[in-house]
């Protein structure tokens, strides 16, 4: 004998809003699930789930997920971005700062490297870049520049 299909379980009293959580813009998705009212708050940049909670009711399960929200943005660092860097901006020297006193390359110099040390050193971490004016230049900015120049 063959038991009969459970027919598959619906979600109900489905809500979805986006509201700004000091500085975070944060999207409360709620649904009734069965019996208990599920309310998940993602942070939609960059599309993470910050937490799932569920309750018996829809107000107490979005209470605990905006309680549960608070204490896992509190404890999180917000990382400071980079100076957005200007066209005009050219990778002048290349820095070694794992010898004592630093090495430096210009970029024609860094390119006659072989290739597995150039990767060794850029893995390694112990590179810094400079421009024109001795500002320091990102990495991922200087990476994209020395592909440029490897290019041309």
């Amino acid at each position: 004998m063959v038991a009969p299909k459970e027919s598959p379980t619906l979600i109900e009293e489905y809500f979805e809003k986006n509201i700004v959580f000091g500085k975070w813009t944060l999207q409360i998705v709620t649904y009734k699930l069965d019996t208990k009212y599920v309310c998940i708050i993602n942070n939609p940049d960059p599309g993470a789930t910050i937490c799932r909670v569920s309750d018996s009711d829809r107000q107490g399960a979005q209470r605990k997920a905006l309680d549960e929200a608070n204490k896992h943005l509190a404890e999180t660092q917000v990382q400071k971005t980079a100076p957005a860097i200007s066209a005009q901006t050219v990778l002048t020297k290349i820095s070694l700062l794992s010898e004592t006193p630093p090495r430096n390359y210009t970029v024609p110099e860094f390119l006659e490297i072989t290739i597995a040390e150039r990767m060794q050193y850029i893995l390694s971490g112990a590179l810094a870049f400079y421009g024109q004016s001795n500002e320091v230049i990102p990495s991922g900015n200087a990476m994209k520049m020395l592909s440029q120049a490897c290019a041309a």
